[in-house]
């Protein structure tokens, strides 16, 4: 989806290239206004087109009440797309935010909430993904999801072979429910629970009404009319315009204008009707994937699911500024560490720059510095731990398929801060090093944006036990 700032006099785009219909309207303008050049020069004068203009008249008028009823028509679709998909990612997060906030704060249900929480953002994420696979046309649909390399291989085969994936997820969510509701972790009365299915249920419902825009293209006929209609609009109005026009250059510059606003009309209707694909104009699938990761990523934060404490009770109007920062300036600041991050990463300096301050600098978005960094584990995986606490105590690993390790300390609750690397980057020399939190009851991982780094281990386990879970890379 293309950005665009129209400027102080709404001008400042029409230039712009990228994503504009011009190009394509002009390989159609330009051989009408040569024919009526041509026309105008060599047409015989005893040639009569008399009364041709009041039935040509008629004949434009027809051809621009189809093409305006194309445009509505597939305009309704880009918004009708674009309303439809951001419903189904509020119903189904909001019943992910519902199902956290309905979850038991008793201590002795704390491991099993973590794990019911866990599970559901992982299979929220892979049911969006599997949302956007239906609806887009891209050639790589491939998208990012919460790693599932936990869940159990037979499930993710049975999902591999089945035709609907979308309805598979939703009922394991279903379930997930229910389950959850008979051991206790969820202790909500069951009319508000019932909130939770009826947002997962609109959710599918809104998902199906976006898949018609795919499985329902414009209809036919209307097409093929349109197309023919204004191949016989290219040929007569250089010969109209020669006829009508005593200027031979007035007359390739009329011809000029005509033929290029409708074919660039038809054009943008052509652009705007499927809004999933790849084009310029259509929406960033990927970046949509990646915003519900993020959110969802966000609830697993032990702040987010807490409220806050109030110790001030006054009453005081002040500016938003001074307390938090407005959403326009936080994404500003946001681009600008993306930005620096990737000009390092391309430089070949670094990854974690030279200065103590930048160590745990992350790019927010994996798919952005995939040029420059390969986070697919390669056949031997090296690992290596530093215990914070005492500084020289180090755990080597490595394995011969793709897997995770982490490190649990002795004594201590506390987890680590997983930095994902590439040791055999040319340009990075990585090595994972895994920090332990010092003096911290729960693992605070450092991260851009209050988004978790990629690869954080929430829940650790001892470097000789670290073994792949599942099949390798699961492509879902």
């Amino acid at each position: 989806m293309i950005e665009y700032d129209p400027g102080t006099f709404g001008i400042a785009f029409v230039f712009r290239l990228r994503g504009s219909v011009f190009p394509k309207g002009v390989m159609w303008a330009l051989p009408s206004a040569v024919l009526a050049v041509v026309f105008h020069m060599y047409m015989p004068e005893e040639l009569s087109l008399e009364g041709v203009d009041e039935i040509w008249s008629g004949y434009t008028f027809v051809l621009g009440f189809l093409i305006v009823f194309r445009n509505s028509q597939a305009y309704s679709r880009f918004w009708e797309g674009a309303t439809l998909i951001q419903q189904t990612r509020g119903e189904w997060f909001n019943a992910v935010s519902s199902l956290f906030a309905f979850c038991s704060q008793a201590e002795e249900k704390k491991d099993k909430v973590t794990e019911f929480q866990n599970l559901l953002v992982r299979l929220m994420s892979m049911l969006y993904c599997q949302a956007l696979q239906q609806i887009c046309e891209l050639k790589d649909d491939s998208l990012e999801i919460i790693d599932i390399s936990g869940l159990d291989t037979d499930s993710l085969r049975f999902l591999t072979g089945t035709s609907d994936r979308c309805e598979v997820v939703l009922q394991w969510l279903q379930r997930a429910i229910v389950d959850a509701t008979e051991q206790g972790i969820i202790t909500v009365a069951p009319p508000i629970l019932s909130r939770a299915y009826q947002e997962l249920s609109r959710g599918i419902v809104n998902l199906n009404n976006v898949r018609k825009i795919k499985d329902v293209p414009f209809p036919f006929p209307y097409a093929q009319m349109i197309t023919v209609m204004l191949m016989v609009h290219f040929v007569m109005t250089p010969l109209i315009a020669a006829h009508f026009i005593q200027q031979s250059w007035w007359a390739g510059a009329m011809s000029f204008l005509v033929t290029c606003a409708f074919w660039s009309l038809v054009y943008i209707a052509g652009e705007i009707d499927h809004p999933f694909g790849e084009d310029a104009n259509d929406f960033n699938i990927a970046e949509m994937q990646q915003a519900m990761n993020s959110s969802l990523i966000t609830l697993l934060q032990p702040l987010a699911q807490k409220p806050p404490k109030i110790s001030n009770c006054e009453l005081n109007v002040v500016r938003s500024d001074m307390v938090i920062l407005g959403t326009a300036e936080v994404e500003h600041k946001r681009k600008q560490r993306q930005s620096q991050s990737l000009s390092r990463l391309r430089s070949g300096s670094s990854f974690f720059g030279s200065e103590p301050d930048v160590v745990h600098t992350r790019v927010r978005r994996l798919s952005e510095v995939m040029d420059a960094v390969t986070m697919q584990v390669t056949p031997r995986t090296q690992c290596n731990f530093q215990d914070s606490q005492d500084g020289d105590s180090e755990a080597n690993c490595s394995g011969s398929q793709p897997g995770t390790c982490s490190k649990e300390l002795d004594g201590s609750n506390s987890g680590g801060t997983l930095t994902p690397v590439h040791k055999d980057h040319p340009t990075s020399g990585f090595s994972a090093f895994i920090t332990a939190a010092k003096d911290t009851e729960e693992s605070t991982a450092p991260s851009l944006d209050g988004v978790p780094p990629a690869g954080f281990a929430i829940r650790g386990e001892k470097c000789e036990d670290a073994k792949p879970k599942g099949p390798g890379q699961v492509r879902v």
